[in-house]
């Protein structure tokens, strides 16, 4: 045991300076081309969209490959190369190996463009590498932020360029000091507490469908992700940062799985205030196949109507 114990040590140390060392050379890569951001913005993006695809796979081959992280899928087919809005509902930072998983599967995991806190670029290294990538940093003030949305915007929709943009509409993860606020906040409105996930805020959401509508990025997938452990009331139990990279197997031991319901942007409301009921109740829906899962102990008992497999497409 000793043995074993000193083993798993020494694999998982190996597997974070495995992760580490990529990430410090996709961001020395990054650094000495990013004067194409004034030379060429197209072809800055589609550098640093290579950068970032390298990166995601060493990150993915650790979860999913070493470490055995399984994830299964169920509703819609994700269709491989389509550009796409992703709304998600958010829990820990296992998040980012989900949708990893889920872009790898249809080609898409150098596109991946998230809006996150402002903050994380800061982050020495990896707060970092992602500015130069360049995700969404936002202050969720609304009045400062649209500006740097456009800007981003610009330079996939003018030049055609494929892109996953993924927000989470929550805001924050899920934490029960979070919960209650989203709770307190809907007794506040008359609305109806979710149970599972949080009210969700809006307005980037609303903006980014209006500026995407007429593009060529033509659909949205509402996603829904959900974790589940062999502990004790396990439901939602998600592996921490040590565990993805110092566990032995995290499947069966954790459990892994993402619904996709797909939208063609055009057919979603016009109206600002009937798009924003639109997400609303989409987070209701989510709720609703949440505590469906749990209920049902996970997705071998789901209906055939969802249908589970082991691949998004």
């Amino acid at each position: 045991m000793p043995f074993y114990t000193a083993y798993m040590f020494v694999k998982g140390t190996l597997l974070v300076l495995l992760v580490t060392m990529s990430c410090l050379i996709v961001t020395l890569s990054q650094l000495l081309v990013f004067p194409l951001y004034w030379i060429s913005p197209k072809w800055n993006y589609m550098f640093q969209s290579y950068s970032l695809g390298r990166q995601i796979r060493v990150m993915q081959f650790v979860f999913e490959e070493l470490n055995s992280g399984k994830v299964t899928y169920s509703g819609d087919k994700v269709v491989p190369g389509e550009s796409a809005l992703l709304i998600s509902n958010h829990q820990s930072g296992s998040d980012f190996y989900m949708i990893g998983a889920l872009s790898r599967h249809v080609g898409m995991e150098p596109y991946n463009r998230y809006f996150l806190k402002d903050s994380i670029k800061y982050l020495p290294i990896f707060g970092w590498s992602l500015y130069l990538i360049g995700m969404l940093f936002i202050k969720r003030n609304w009045l400062s932020d649209h500006k740097k949305i456009d800007k981003v915007f610009h330079t996939f929709l003018h030049n055609r360029l494929p892109v996953w943009l993924i927000t989470y509409p929550e805001g924050t993860r899920f934490t029960q000091k979070k919960k209650q606020e989203s709770d307190e906040f809907c007794k506040s409105r008359n609305l109806e507490p979710f149970k599972n996930v949080m009210y969700p805020r809006v307005k980037g959401t609303v903006s980014s469908i209006k500026k995407l509508r007429h593009s060529h990025v033509r659909h949205l997938y509402d996603i829904t992700m959900a974790y589940s452990s062999k502990r004790p009331n396990g439901f939602r139990k998600n592996p921490n940062p040590f565990e993805i990279h110092y566990h032995e197997q995290l499947s069966p031991n954790y459990r892994f799985h993402i619904h996709v319901d797909k939208f063609l942007l055009e057919d979603l409301p016009t109206d600002d205030q009937e798009l924003a009921d639109w997400i609303v109740e989409r987070f209701r829906v989510k709720d609703k196949f949440l505590e469906t899962l749990k209920a049902k102990s996970w997705v071998d008992n789901l209906d055939p109507k969802y249908k589970v497999r082991d691949c998004p497409n």
